[in-house]
């Protein structure tokens, strides 16, 4: 299983520096931290999130601090993990969005945060129609600044589709779900992991 480390190389990269040993991002006890994800904000800031049983952590680094300890944002009933299943990052230039799904609901989630990860927004459902995320793979991007694209397997009409959300104002407000792809064939992979 994949032991969530991160590597000083990612932010040494940009400097020029040579690379070092990695560094750990959680505690050593914390063996069932799995499926991390991580984004850069403008400030080159390195935000990471993951999953440990039910619930959704994260944390951030600056280049001159290090890692601060991992904070719980969020729990899901049977959170999506495994599998390319997990919780998302992405920064905009207004702070930090995080998703994750619900097996046991099939929501997609949501939560904010403007102030570097110190407090988070309550999370909010981004697919409308209950149950239909219930396969728990989607993937999320940013340009760093405002706009945020995110796309997920979708049930609603009963065989898997992919669908679609963008923000125009870093999560603040989506546009309407839309339907990018049902397959002739009634379904599309139900284990593909999309990619935005």
């Amino acid at each position: 299983m994949f032991q969530l480390r991160t590597f000083v190389a990612v932010s040494l990269i940009r400097t020029g520096a040579a690379m070092s040993a990695p560094i750990a991002v959680v505690p050593s006890e914390w063996k069932d931290a799995v499926q991390p994800q991580i984004a850069f904000s403008l400030n080159g800031d390195a935000h990471i999130v993951f999953g440990r049983g039910n619930a959704i952590y994260h944390t951030v680094s600056d280049r001159e601090r290090g890692f601060r300890t991992p904070t719980k944002i969020g729990e899901l009933g049977k959170l999506a993990l495994g599998m390319h299943r997990g919780p998302r990052v992405v920064c905009t230039a207004r702070g930090i969005v995080i998703t994750a799904i619900s097996h046991q609901t099939g929501t997609l989630h949501q939560w904010t945060s403007t102030d570097n990860g110190e407090r988070w927004s309550a999370p909010q459902a981004l697919n409308s129609v209950p149950n239909s995320a219930r396969d728990g793979l989607h993937a999320m991007a940013g340009d760093g600044l405002n706009f945020i694209a995110i796309g997920w397997l979708d049930l609603r009409f009963g065989g898997m589709e992919l669908w679609s959300r963008t923000s125009q104002d870093a999560g603040r407000t989506w546009n309407a779900e839309t339907r990018v792809y049902a397959s002739p064939d009634k379904h599309i992979c139900e284990c593909c992991h999309p990619s935005i």
